[in-house]
């Protein structure tokens, strides 16, 4: 049984990307379409509905989104982070990550050796997903910290509803102290192997009938991915692990072969340039160390290992590596001069930042009383919200953006007409549904409970839900939403990122003195 419908527009959305793919809010309602129809009229009316929905103006995938007034024209200043915003990386990056961890976690701390039998699955995480160190869970959740239902995972196994209320006595809803307590949320895309590869081990212990402590699964895992990490270098395990490694990290094989791990982007100079050129200053600011820095830009910016692009030190007014963010925004570190021929730090101290060398370590404090480059006047963009872009607008007041790559393919999916359709039809559900409730203030509870239009249009809201969530990913969905409201990761995009796109060149788009405004958010009871 289907119930006829009031054709309602929805309001705003919250996310101007996908608020631009819904249909519009009206001045009022329009008034019910009758509920019979021969099959004729009914092929013409699906056929009108969806012309009318294709009509919409589609979002532009290379777009930039603001989440407050920003004025380039104000702008004096553009720094970049590296990974995943100067340099991309191909799905081959993930997967090795993946691939270096779980052989670690293998070799080194003696997980089950089936666990080597498993592949990275490029289709299964999203950004932002929490990690329980208390019941192995993986899920997404929320901005008011509800587990969206359907996209919770114990291992390989998808949740039910029963079940995660069974875990959380009763709810979905996770306590804020619980969540600051228990849950890992990551923000970056090395996050997307390190999801995958926290439920594969979960799923081999409980396959294995292994009894585990989740967190010390978590704690392995990251262990396993930092040592990925952090490169060539002599790790000293500590007194737990008790023992010494030399290994080459995932720098290493990307320095190897760039062409396998990076995005070539010659039109990188081009923008850069563009910046210089309008008297825009410049600077690069990164936790990578300086090889790697070195050997991704002269291949990113070439598009050619053999002919590599040298002189992309002198494009950037500072070159700050090894910056050890978040901590670099809190504290007093002194720049240290970096040898580019000898690969050492040298003891001099440092007066100025100057263009063409290199500064190690430091701290906002520092920089901006070597460079006078202070405040809003500073746009900054990185790819991790916390760790590139928390502390530098709220302790600091910088202007920030954030590239976020999984934005396009969202877009994308919102300028469909599967999805553009299945969002018209779930917002007049809900509509009804609210319609209908407010018709039978009267009715006692029972009688609430047992009407059957209401009962009936929840099921199909249900069915509508995961056929949209499902536009974008069968297990988790979109990164930036949940069923109801923003997803973590997208609610954080709104607090820390005034700016946000899919990549750094999309820049190139937009004049010098272009000023971005929000579109304006409506509140549940705003018209």
């Amino acid at each position: 049984m289907r119930i006829a419908l009031p054709l309602f527009r929805c309001s705003p959305s919250l996310y101007t990307h996908i608020g631009l793919a819904r249909p519009l809010l009206p001045s009022r309602i329009a008034a019910a379409a009758p509920s019979t129809h021969s099959h004729a009229s009914g092929r013409r009316g699906i056929k009108s509905k969806s012309t009318s929905v294709m009509q919409r103006p589609k979002i532009n995938p290379n777009a930039i989104f603001a989440n407050t007034e920003v004025w380039l024209d104000k702008i004096d200043v553009y720094g970049f982070d590296f990974d995943y915003t100067l340099g991309n990386y191909t799905r081959a990056m993930e997967s090795t990550i993946y691939e270096m961890a779980r052989d670690i976690l293998v070799r080194d701390f003696s997980y089950p050796s089936v666990l080597t039998t498993m592949g990275y699955k490029e289709d299964f995480a999203i950004r932002g997903l929490c990690f329980d160190t208390k019941k192995g869970v993986l899920a997404k959740i929320n901005s008011r910290y509800n587990v969206e239902l359907g996209s919770a995972y114990l291992g390989h196994k998808k949740l039910s509803a029963q079940e995660v209320k069974l875990l959380y006595n009763g709810s979905r809803r996770l306590p804020s102290s619980y969540v600051e307590k228990y849950c890992r949320i990551s923000y970056d895309t090395y996050c997307l192997p390190e999801a995958t590869l926290l439920c594969d081990v979960v799923q081999v212990m409980r396959e294995q009938n292994i009894s585990f402590d989740p967190l010390m699964v978590f704690k392995d895992v990251r262990f396993a991915l930092n040592k990925v990490h952090s490169g060539a270098t002599e790790m000293q395990h500590g007194d737990v692990y008790g023992k010494k490694s030399l290994y080459k990290g995932i720098h290493w094989k990307v320095m190897e072969e760039p062409d396998k791990y990076l995005e070539a982007c010659p039109r990188l100079v081009e923008y850069i340039c563009r910046l210089r050129e309008h008297g825009k200053k410049v600077f690069i600011l990164t936790n990578s160390p300086y090889q790697y820095l070195d050997a991704g830009m002269k291949y990113i910016l070439s598009g050619d290992k053999s002919k590599p692009y040298t002189d992309w030190r002198f494009l950037f007014d500072a070159v700050m590596v090894s910056s050890k963010k978040p901590s670099f925004y809190t504290s007093d570190a002194p720049f240290r001069s970096y040898n580019v021929a000898s690969h050492s730090l040298l003891w001099n101290h440092v007066s100025e930042l100057t263009p063409g060398n290199v500064y190690a370590g430091g701290s906002l404090r520092e920089f901006s009383r070597l460079t006078g480059w202070k405040g809003s006047r500073i746009l900054y963009l990185g790819d991790h919200l916390y760790a590139d872009l928390k502390d530098a607008s709220q302790l600091h007041s910088w202007t920030t953006g954030v590239v976020v790559k999984e934005l396009k393919n969202d877009i994308e999916v919102a300028n469909t007409l599967e999805y553009r359709m299945l969002v018209d039809r779930v917002i007049e559900v809900e509509q009804s549904i609210n319609l209908e409730l407010a018709s039978q203030t009267h009715m006692t509870d029972e009688s609430l409970a047992a009407d059957e239009k209401i009962i009936f249009a929840l099921a199909e809201r249900d069915e509508l839900r995961k056929s949209i969530k499902k536009c974008f990913s069968s297990h988790f969905g979109s990164p930036f939403r949940t069923f109801h409201n923003p997803s973590m990761f997208g609610f954080n995009i709104q607090l820390y990122a005034d700016l946000y796109t899919s990549d750094v060149l999309n820049f190139l788009d937009y004049p010098l003195s272009y000023r971005f405004y929000q579109k304006r958010r409506f509140l549940p009871h705003e018209v």
